[in-house]
């Protein structure tokens, strides 16, 4: 792991996007009732265009962001080297690179929402010593479980080893 870039798991594309796909059935049921009755309220018995024309953007819109939640997965690694965590976020129009000393992480959680386990994965939140950002999680990472418990582990030992002056054990 110390040295070696890795991706977090898929599924980080789905947790991140539930909202938008909450707000696009949302979208729908509210936007089709009107369209698809009669100013009696009875059901038109043909399909007007403008249903599917809203179905269809609604559909475009979902398709876009998935996508390109898609590309920016694709394009972030994650390392561990000489101590630090390195996160590199290189998509087509930001870079983003952050390097953190493993010893000023100051939180390593292990979290198992409804995505993690329907995909079999933990999330991996990581808060740094920073006053800055103490209000929120400066890190969410999601593998699968052994690899996440080694990750967290390795945090630990980093930093356990920073406190004592001695070298960390996966060194």
């Amino acid at each position: 792991m110390n040295g070696q870039e890795f991706r977090c798991h898929p599924s980080i594309i789905i947790a991140k996007s539930w909202h938008v796909l909450v707000v696009t059935v949302l979208v729908l049921l509210g936007e089709l009732p009107e369209v698809l009755l009669d100013g009696d309220g009875s059901l038109e018995t043909d399909l007007p265009i403008a249903a599917l024309l809203i179905v269809a953007a609604v559909l475009a819109v979902l398709a876009v962001y998935i996508i390109s939640r898609f590309f920016a997965w694709r394009r972030t690694y994650v390392s561990i080297a000489d101590g630090n965590l390195l996160y590199d976020k290189r998509t087509v129009i930001f870079q983003r690179k952050v390097n953190v000393r493993l010893s000023r992480i100051s939180a390593v959680n292990l979290q198992k929402g409804i995505a993690d386990r329907i995909f079999g994965t933990f999330t991996l939140k990581l808060d740094i010593d920073s006053s800055v950002t103490a209000e929120k999680t400066d890190f969410h990472l999601v593998f699968k479980e052994d690899f996440a418990r080694a990750f967290a582990a390795q945090i630990m030992d980093a930093k356990q080893a920073a406190i004592t002056g001695e070298s960390p054990s996966g060194a």
